[in-house]
């Protein structure tokens, strides 16, 4: 798209995709950080109420391994926390 001012010509599409495509890497960069976060703070929620436990030789699961449970549990659906954390490597 082509776009006439004062008689000249803007090629619009390129600085209009360049300005689109930088809006959203900034919506995934900041939509990560918010990810980062939360995960952040399920952790410290969850080893203040659990404590970290020594590994023995019957392994239970790590707290990582839980943090997406825990964030169910806050009322955050597993399919919108999976989707929000594969789109940000999508970009």
């Amino acid at each position: 798209m082509n776009l006439e001012v004062d008689g000249q010509q803007w090629i619009w599409n390129n600085e209009l995709n360049q300005l689109v495509e930088g809006l959203l890497k900034q919506q995934a960069r900041e939509q990560e950080e918010r990810i980062n976060l939360i995960e952040c703070e399920v952790m410290n929620k969850y080893i203040i109420i659990h404590g970290i436990k020594e590994e023995t030789q019957e392994t239970e699961p790590s707290p990582v391994k839980k943090v997406t449970d825990v964030i169910q549990s806050l009322g955050i659906p597993k399919k919108d926390y999976e989707y929000s954390k594969n789109q940000k490597t999508n970009i």
